[in-house]
C-alpha cells in the first residue's frame, strides 16, 4: 500500500512539473532594444534608434514599437525551445545584399529562441551572425 501511494505521489508530481512547463512556453516576454545600425525585420526597415519587441508565447506573435510606442511591425514567427536559457537579452542578424535581416531573437531567462521568417515567409538560415544586446530596459 505505501509503493502504490509513493507511485500515485510521484505521477502527480511529474504530471504537475509538465503542465508548469506547458504554462511556461506560453509565456509573454518582452525587452527594449538599442539598434546602433538599421535592420530589416520581415520586409520592415527599422532605423537605428530604440524598438520594444514584445513576444506573445499564446499566439507566437511578435510585436515590434517605437519607443513613444508606436507599433512598426507585427508578426506571426516560429519558436524554438532550448535546452538552457538565454543569460541575456539579443538580436541575431545576417549580412545581406540589402543589408542587415533579424533572424532571431532570445529574452533573458527564456528557454525559446524566436525565429524571424523574412518577407517571403521562408524561414531565414542561421548563419555566420552578429548579436546585438539589449540596453537592459527591460519591461514586462
Amino acid at each position: 500500500m505505501k509503493r502504490l501511494l509513493s507511485y500515485l505521489a510521484m505521477a502527480l508530481l511529474a504530471s504537475t512539473l509538465t503542465v508548469s512547463a506547458n504554462f511556461a512556453d506560453d509565456k509573454n516576454e518582452s525587452s527594449r532594444f538599442t539598434l546602433s545600425e538599421d535592420i530589416m525585420v520581415g520586409g520592415t526597415l527599422l532605423e537605428k534608434g530604440t524598438y520594444r519587441f514584445k513576444f506573445y508565447g499564446d499566439t507566437n506573435t511578435l510585436k515590434i514599437s517605437e519607443a513613444d510606442g508606436d507599433v512598426v511591425k507585427t508578426m506571426k514567427v516560429n519558436v524554438v525551445r532550448e535546452a538552457e536559457e538565454s543569460p541575456y537579452d539579443a538580436l541575431t542578424t545576417r549580412d545581406t545584399a540589402n543589408g542587415k535581416v533579424l533572424v532571431s531573437m532570445k529574452f533573458d531567462g527564456d528557454h525559446r529562441t524566436i525565429i524571424i521568417e523574412d518577407a517571403t515567409g521562408i524561414a531565414s538560415e542561421i548563419e555566420d551572425t552578429g548579436s546585438i544586446g539589449s540596453d537592459m530596459d527591460i519591461d514586462f
